[in-house]
């Protein structure tokens, strides 16, 4: 009966793992739009992202990897684009409520928190796209 119970356990993570490689893991593609604030300058969103990203996307264990990416050549200069890869949907769902407690820890006072996020989001414009996509592992290289 243990030996069953054994080789039914081993059947169900094998079953698993194909099935996750199968699926792949999944990317949020994000596009912002920077500019510079009046009194602003590149130096300083550059050390509000750093500080963010030390802060909170560093320590974000939802997440698998990240790639900042500014505009280098295309239509429009103010691209800056932000590619996460998660495991799974359910970690790029639970990721926003990880951010938020992150937040909380990296700046518990709220008045310095509410004024960081104010500095920091006044380099980029209001919206941005989401694209979300899931990985095609057949196709890697």
């Amino acid at each position: 009966m243990k030996i069953l119970l054994i080789l039914l356990f081993a059947i169900f993570v094998c079953l698993s793992q194909t099935a996750v490689a199968q699926t792949g893991n999944v990317f949020v593609v994000q596009t912002f739009k920077t500019v510079i604030p009046e009194g602003g300058s590149a130096a300083e969103r550059d050390s509000l992202y750093s500080e963010w990203y030390e802060r909170m996307a560093k320590k974000n264990d939802k997440i698998v990897s990240r790639k900042d990416f500014r505009h280098y050549f295309g239509q429009d200069s103010r691209d800056w684009v932000v590619i996460t890869e998660y495991r799974n949907l359910a970690d790029f769902e639970a990721s926003e409520s990880v951010n938020s407690e992150l937040a909380q820890k990296a700046w518990p006072d709220s008045k310095k928190r509410a004024e960081f996020f104010r500095k920091f989001l006044r380099y980029f414009e209001g919206g941005h796209s989401d694209e979300v996509y899931r990985q095609l592992t057949k196709f890697g290289k």
